[in-house]
């Protein structure tokens, strides 16, 4: 499975060779600024950790490994996100406490996955560090902090930290590429600009996910202010359903294509049609680098206190957003002409 994600061999290969010289942490944190996979890696770690061969590659014919195959490894135990909770709650953590208590059924060994550790709440990342504080023997434990959320410092402290390396935009076409989408020659029809992760794009592109597709319009809409059109609550509106942090991301997207258009290139995770290219580089032209700065930074403090707050919802920020990028225009224009 490994096999097919080209980017992650790397940090595999660190894995190994950390296990060849006996130095395998007892708690890792896998950590990634967006999706590239790195369930995948926390996995296959875990079944090589349970084999009973040498070494971390697993065999897939022991009885850990079919076990583990079949999820009936009784080994393991996972904290994750359940359907009726917006986090990883204490009792969780108490239940993974409990766990820890007997020794292991069948392997030599207990593991723990938290996927994704951004999700546990303030109480369970207390009890969570001071579990990590002295871990238990015969244990290990693989977070996974993808996309990651702000977690306490104090957390991360106790983790040997694995940074997965995003792919080029090379071995990202040609990843998509193998998968049936040359994305070098066209876009397919409805995907004038999307913009992920190799994994989130082809979640995109195969089951038409509308996490993006809110962009192409965006970008119409930062168009039109620019070209004189002011009624920012009327625009604002159309936004109100979505979650604040999907518009933020799509807002700082295009707020990256167009800084980096200033320098005739694209972000290697965007991929536009010609025209919504054309249309990137028209705000690029119509504004300064430091102005998206400007702009850049309203986000990220915004960002910060969605990610650090509950219900903040889009009606309360989107409105602000794009005033602010009218404002930050007019000035602009301003200067230019004043």
């Amino acid at each position: 499975m490994l096999e097919d994600y080209s980017w992650l061999q790397s940090t595999w290969n660190f894995l190994l060779n950390a296990e060849k010289k006996g130095m395998l942490s007892q708690v890792y944190l896998f950590k990634s600024q967006e999706r590239l996979g790195a369930r995948i890696l926390i996995e296959k770690l875990t079944k090589g950790i349970f084999c009973v061969e040498d070494g971390i590659i697993p065999c897939s014919n022991c009885r850990n490994c079919i076990l583990f195959d079949s999820h009936n490894h009784p080994d393991i135990k996972r904290l994750e996100l359940l359907e009726t909770n917006s986090t990883i709650t204490i009792d969780a953590v108490r239940q993974l406490i409990d766990f820890f208590s007997s020794k292991p059924t069948i392997s030599e060994i207990k593991i723990a996955i938290i996927d994704p550790v951004n999700d546990l709440n303030i109480s369970a990342s207390n009890a969570m560090l001071k579990l990590l504080e002295e871990p238990p023997a015969n244990t290990v434990f693989l977070l996974n902090w993808e996309n990651p959320a702000p977690i306490p410092r104090t957390l991360i402290s106790r983790c040997q930290q694995i940074s997965v390396p995003s792919p080029t935009r090379g071995e990202v076409l040609a990843w998509l590429g193998s998968r049936g989408f040359d994305l070098k020659k066209n876009l397919p029809r409805g995907s004038q600009l999307i913009i992920g992760s190799p994994l989130e794009l082809l979640d995109q592109l195969e089951n038409s996910n509308t996490d993006n597709r809110i962009m192409p319009e965006l970008l119409s809409d930062l168009l039109l202010l620019t070209d004189g059109y002011k009624n920012v609550v009327d625009l604002s509106e159309k936004y109100f359903k979505q979650n604040s942090i999907n518009f933020l991301e799509n807002m700082e997207s295009l707020c990256h294509a167009i800084a980096t258009l200033k320098y005739s290139k694209l972000p290697k995770k965007l991929f536009v049609s010609q025209g919504k290219k054309l249309t990137l580089q028209t705000l690029s032209d119509k504004l300064k680098l430091s102005d998206i700065c400007k702009l850049n930074q309203h986000l990220f403090e915004i960002k910060w206190k969605c990610c650090n707050s509950e219900g903040i919802k889009s009606s309360d920020v989107v409105e602000s957003l794009l005033y602010n990028w009218l404002v930050i225009f007019e000035e602009s224009q301003t200067r230019k002409f004043g």
